[in-house]
């Protein structure tokens, strides 16, 4: 009959009703069930939790089914070596199994799953926690699976594995008894495509012995499966699936055996608001417990027994903390069972309730993380020149379906200079104008998010102004005047290195060498040629617009040789072929970067048409 039960096939005419009714005795008569609505810190619970209550079924079926008193005197110790067996399963193997899984267990997992924290206990192995690595004290299906969901958060990554251990524990309840304790765990696990699924299945054989005579034989075996889509679809759900199934036989030589079992299976929907934070989680719970055994005298129970448990309840947490579950009339149905049996299996919802939510919470911090939104921008990170506007066009969609996702985007700065429009949410596909600042390395952060029940996407381009590395050529042609005299030359500087100064943001050339050809032309007295090089010093400043960056040059002529003109007179060859008025007649002339630009000069002094080239140098 335990079995039917746990399959669902229990007949219509073992149907017990249930009313929401207080005042219940064993005998029958209306049930005392828990209030529908309590309070759930929804934040703070733990799959240790979980496992704790997990434990807290099997030791209550153990007691209904009698186990302890069947194999007396050595009962009690006999679970008690079981339980140590399987502490020291988890502590020696779980560890080595869940790296091999790619679960690493460090302080960054501890907090989201709960299990690894460092608990200070004094209560032996077997019993309870025991401080260790695990933290847990018996080998548990919601324990191992708890585990596994950390791998939630990596939902969007590509992964398989599985590992199986296979460990033999020997133990002596008693002067005389032998115990062969045998433990299989298996384990494994498949992510990607924002899906996450988990399988643990558990297997114990105890083997007891007295003088070498097998006396029984405790088996006991357990499997848990969860699956979860961790991306939330258009709709803003999470759909998922929990079962847990664990059931424990004693079988005697000679004797009467007993047995327990107990099953979940909580299919379940988180759903998601447009601030991409769990508003509820909606899970119709289906649980079936029973046991059965032939009973000891003067024990409990005292008489042959088939018992067993079906209930299926509509369970809804909210964010705000509250459990809301549908205890109706027609949400169980029994056979044999105490009206506490019944009630046991309506409330022994724990590690359910605890299991998950730590999964959501999960799930939420990866839909959170921008792994199942895809942002998409006609612009990526790059170098840009001083000054330079940037726009781009940012669109989104769901990373693993492609489903177009049509809340809204914003655009926020971090760094100089501008972004348009700032932190004003935009219906995809929303334009960005980033305009870069002006000093070189300089580094803006455009950060494009969009919050919806999807989750949230995010998406970072930098912008990092260019560190200019110029060179500046420089051709003139020029006629210079001056009393009767007249001189016509030309002026060439090769390309030459200018440096930056890194305080004041100007680029200077100190010994930049220029050719000078020249005629000095003095009617009725002489004609005078040179052709000679002179050496500069050039300083640019750099100026920006809204347009464009420009530089002014200002060339500075050094100090050259006296030269004698026509005989008369000794003066420096700067002076008497006009270099000197040339360099003053370019002083705050702005100069396009990266273009020829065609500088006149038109004075009483001078006529010169300067094309002066700035250029950014490839190899510095």
């Amino acid at each position: 009959m335990v079995a039917a039960l746990l399959l669902g096939a229990c007949s219509e005419g073992s149907k017990k009703a249930a009313t929401a009714t207080s005042g219940s005795d064993e005998t029958g008569g209306s049930l005392d069930l828990p209030e529908p609505t309590t309070e759930m810190d929804f934040d703070s619970a733990t799959s240790l939790a979980a496992a704790e209550a997990e434990i807290a079924t099997v030791n209550e079926l153990r007691v209904d089914a009698g186990i302890a008193d069947l194999l007396d005197p050595v009962g009690d110790a006999v679970l008690a070596d079981v339980d140590l067996a399987r502490t020291e399963f988890a502590e020696s193997q779980l560890p080595l199994m869940v790296t091999e899984l790619g679960v690493v267990l460090d302080a960054g997992d501890a907090e989201p799953s709960g299990l690894l924290r460092p608990l200070q206990s004094s209560t032996p192995p077997g019993q309870g926690w025991t401080g260790s690595l695990v933290g847990q004290a018996s080998t548990t299906t919601t324990m191992s699976m708890a585990i596994m969901t950390v791998l939630v958060e990596r939902a969007d990554e590509t992964n398989e594995g599985r590992v199986d251990r296979n460990e033999t524990y020997r133990k002596e309840p008693a002067a005389g008894y032998e115990e062969t304790i045998n433990i299989h765990h298996q384990m494994s696990v498949r992510t990607g495509q924002g899906h996450a699924t988990g399988t643990v299945q558990i297997g114990s054989t105890d083997t007891l012995s007295k003088d070498g005579t097998p006396v029984a034989t405790l088996v006991g075996s357990g499997r848990g499966e969860f699956e979860l889509n961790a991306c939330p679809d258009e709709g803003g759900i999470g759909a998922g699936t929990y079962q847990l199934t664990w059931t424990e036989e004693l079988t005697r030589n000679g004797s009467t055996g007993a047995g327990t079992a107990y099953s979940v299976s909580a299919p379940f929907r988180i759903v998601v608001g447009d601030d991409a934070r769990i508003q509820r989680i909606e899970s119709t719970q289906s649980y079936a417990r029973g046991a059965h055994g032939p009973g000891t005298p003067g024990g409990s129970p005292s008489g042959p027994f088939d018992w067993g448990v079906t209930a299926t309840i509509p369970v809804t947490y909210s964010r705000d903390g509250t459990r809301s579950a549908n205890y109706d009339a027609e949400s169980h149905q029994s056979n044999n069972a105490t009206d506490s049996q019944i009630v046991g299996v309506m409330i022994g919802n724990a590690m359910v309730d605890h299991f998950l939510l730590e999964m959501a919470r999960n799930a939420e911090s990866l839909w959170r993380s921008g792994k199942c939104i895809e942002l998409t921008t006609d612009e990526e990170s790059r170098d840009v020149d001083p000054g330079e506007v940037v726009e781009f066009d940012v669109t989104s969609k769901g990373k693993f379906d492609g489903a177009e996702i049509a809340a809204p985007i914003v655009a926020t700065l971090d760094g100089p200079k501008t972004v348009d429009p700032a932190g004003r949410a935009q219906d995809p596909p929303a334009h960005v104008k980033y305009t870069a600042g002006s000093e070189p390395e300089e580094l803006g952060k455009v950060k494009v998010e969009q919050t919806s029940r999807r989750g949230i996407g995010r998406k970072t381009l930098e912008f990092k102004v260019k560190k200019r590395d110029l060179q500046i050529a420089i051709s003139v042609d020029y006629t210079a005047t001056g009393g009767l005299a007249q001189v016509v030359g030309h002026i060439d500087l090769p390309p030459t290195a200018l440096q930056r100064a890194a305080e004041s943001g100007t680029y200077i050339a100190t010994e930049a060498i220029a050719h000078i050809t020249a005629t000095l032309s003095l009617p009725e007295f002489c004609t005078m040629t040179v052709d000679e090089d002179v050496v500069l010093t050039i300083t640019l400043d750099p100026t920006t617009t809204e347009e464009t960056v420009t530089m002014n040059v200002q060339p500075d002529v050094g100090a050259s040789e006296n030269v004698s003109v026509c005989g008369v007179v000794s003066l420096p060859s700067i002076s008497v072929f006009g270099l000197d008025v040339w360099a003053f007649s370019l002083v705050s002339k702005a100069v396009i970067i990266g273009e020829a630009t065609t500088v006149p000069s038109s004075t009483p002094a001078l006529v010169a048409t300067s094309i002066i080239t700035i250029t950014e140098r490839e190899n510095p």
